[in-house]
This record gives C-alpha cells, structure tokens and sequence, in this order.
C-alpha cells in the first residue's frame, strides 16, 4: 500500500488565501449560500490518475494519494549559499555637484603655548611730545601750624606788653591764644588781644578784646580765637595790659593753624 505523502506549498503574500471558499464553507455546516470565506492554507489531494482534488483541511488523503498544503506566508529560509568571487572594480563615475556648506564645527580646544620669541632690537628713541595741558589742582595737602609759647610774662600798671609772636606766609589761618591771669597785688583789670601787622606795619585787631577782673584771688582764664585770610606774609602777636595793679600772664600760647579755605 503507498503511504499518503504531504508537500506544504508556501504562497509569497501576506493577505489571506480566498482560495477552496465553496469546500471549506460546505464542509463547516454552513447551510445558507455558499460565500467564499478567508482561510490560511488551502490542501488538495493528488489522486492516481493525477487529478487534484480538493479537501478540508482537517481529512485524510486516501490511500496512495498525495497530500497538497498551500499555505500563506513565507516558508523557512533555506540555508545561505556561499559568497561568490568578487567582480572587477568599476569605471569611476561622474564627479556629483558640491553639497551646500554644512554648519560650523564647535571650536577646539586650545592649543599648548609656543615657545617665547627673541627679544628684538631696541628701536630708536622717538622724538619729544608736545607738553600736555595743565591738570587739575590737586586737594589741600597737610596744614601747618605756627606756634610761639612761653613759661610766664610780667605786666606792668598801665602798660601793654607783646610777649608772643609767630610770622605766616599768604594764606587762611586759624588764631588761637590762651594762658591765665595771676600775681596780682590789688584789683584791676586785664585786657588782651591778637593783632596782626600788614605789610605797611599798620596794626589791627584780629577779634575783639578780652577783658577780666583780677585780684589777689582771682586768676582769669584768658582765650582768644579768629580768622586770617592774608594775601602776603603776616607777623600776628599776642599782647595784653593791667590797670589798677602788677600782674602776670602765666603760659601764654599763641596758634596759627592753616587750613585750605575759611568758608
């Protein structure tokens, strides 16, 4: 007896085959119209005379008949045949058009440091610029102060006595005289002041007079304080006088300060 023999027979698609609708709707039960439905595989048996018969997919060829399956899709891929020899290179083509110009790449990074260059010649001396414009004048530099003091000085009944004395240069000045009154034998009274001497000799008074009560018992403060703006050397001068009795001025002090302007 030959032994049914089965072929798969593989179709190149991947739609469903519409092929044997009639037969597989038959032989499902249908009993309405017959309509072609979608199946996966279609199978056919060879009968001995040759003619091909077609069977639902589930029956049995018969005996020394052989079983045909077409099915979708694509069958296993055979094993790969060996790489052949390779062909002679080409003729070169023809040269294509240059491309657009591509974006600019990102910037390296910086490169080592060459070794330092000889020192050149020295060049000639260039000749003399013009002398440029005057700046701006500078801020007031340090003050100076102008002093003259002494230990004690004695006065006499009735007449004035100049005991300190301090000679400045043109400028603004800050005046100050102090010392104290004493050794008085009887009431009186001492007056004192700051004069200042032009450059005619002329005298004048720099502020008003100081005037104290002094007795035996009383020692009046003395302080005297003022301003001098001088356009040319001044000789200032601390003078003072007694009447109604004798009497000293104990520390006697005279200040010229300079300032840079009096406001």
């Amino acid at each position: 007896m030959r032994i049914p023999t089965a072929r798969t027979v593989a179709v190149l698609a991947t739609t469903t085959v519409l092929l044997g609708g009639v037969t597989a709707s038959a032989r499902a039960g249908d009993t309405g119209p017959s309509v072609a439905k979608p199946t996966s595989s279609v199978v056919w048996c060879r009968q001995t005379n040759g003619i091909m018969r077609q069977v639902w997919t589930r029956t049995d060829c018969r005996p020394g008949e052989s079983k045909f399956i077409l099915k979708s899709g694509v069958g296993a891929a055979g094993p790969r045949g060996l790489q052949g020899a390779t062909g002679p290179r080409g003729a070169s083509g023809v040269a294509g058009p240059a491309g657009a110009t591509g974006p600019a790449g990102a910037t390296g990074a910086a490169g080592a440091s060459g070794a330092a260059g000889q020192r050149g010649t020295t060049g000639t001396t260039g000749a003399t610029g013009a002398t440029g414009a005057t700046g701006a004048t500078g801020p007031t530099g340090p003050s100076d102060l102008y002093v003259d003091s002494a230990v004690s000085a004695n006065l006499s009944n009735g007449v004035p006595s100049t005991f300190s004395t301090v000679t400045v240069p043109a400028g603004s000045y800050l005046l100050t005289f102090t010392g104290y009154g004493t050794g008085a034998t009887a009431d009186g009274t001492m007056t004192c002041q700051v004069t200042r001497s032009d450059v005619a000799a002329s005298t004048v008074w720099v502020q008003p007079v100081q005037v104290a009560l002094i007795t035996a018992t009383t020692q009046p403060n003395l302080s005297l304080s003022g301003v001098l703006v001088t356009t040319g050397p001044q000789t200032i001068a601390a003078r003072c006088g007694v009447t109604g009795t004798d009497a000293s001025v104990v520390a006697p002090r005279l200040l010229a300060l300079m300032v840079g302007q009096v406001h």
